[in-house]
């Protein structure tokens, strides 16, 4: 009995490994593709039972917003998603508190 329960917490926890990887793994390629944009500035939303939220903007040399990616959830299964709520805007008019 007990090593049933140590093998299915085993099971778990390489299966939590495997998809916190993958989702890792996505982030990071819509990341590069950001970058690739211009300047990035990242930041995240604090909490500790509410969804969690990153948001990476990338900016262009005349301070215009060109692209924004937005990642907000519970589960390894939350996914970077384009934004365009700030785009085409200039930053120094833009209010993102």
């Amino acid at each position: 009995m007990v090593t049933a329960l140590i093998i299915v917490a085993a099971i778990a926890w390489l299966t939590q490994l495997a998809f916190g990887g993958w989702q890792i793994r996505r982030f990071n390629r819509a990341f590069d593709s950001l970058c690739q944009q211009g300047r990035v500035g990242v930041g995240r939303s604090a909490g500790r039972f509410q969804p969690r939220a990153i948001v990476a903007i990338a900016v262009d040399d005349n301070d215009r917003i060109s692209d924004t990616l937005l990642m907000k959830g519970f589960t390894i299964f939350a996914s970077p998603q384009r934004s365009r709520l700030w785009q085409a805007n200039i930053l120094r008019n833009c209010s993102l508190m």
